[in-house]
């Protein structure tokens, strides 16, 4: 008995512990709360995850994997990867 082939998945429960794995090279994570209209972008250099927020000038704060999940899993927040050159420019950068 044969069984058919099954297209690949997307494994749900990684991208649910780990948000950053939906970004590929040269993007952040931007996550936008439409309530507050507050956004905050999380990326992970060697390991350590930093959040950029406006509260904090977007300067770079190191912050928990668990802090991350925490407000990616917000109810009404949106996350989604974008470009590194939106982080840039809020940051002065570019």
């Amino acid at each position: 008995m044969s069984h058919a082939q099954q297209p690949p998945t997307e494994d749900v429960s990684t991208r649910q512990r780990d948000p950053l794995a939906a970004c590929g090279a040269g993007e952040v994570l931007r996550c936008r709360d439409p309530d507050t209209g507050w956004v905050w972008y999380y990326t992970r250099e060697h390991g350590v995850v930093r959040k950029y927020h406006a509260y904090h000038g977007f300067d770079p704060q190191i912050v928990s994997r668990t802090e991350m999940a925490e407000t990616v899993g917000r109810e009404g927040v949106v996350s989604r990867p974008v470009g590194e050159g939106q982080l840039d420019v809020l940051r002065g950068q570019a």
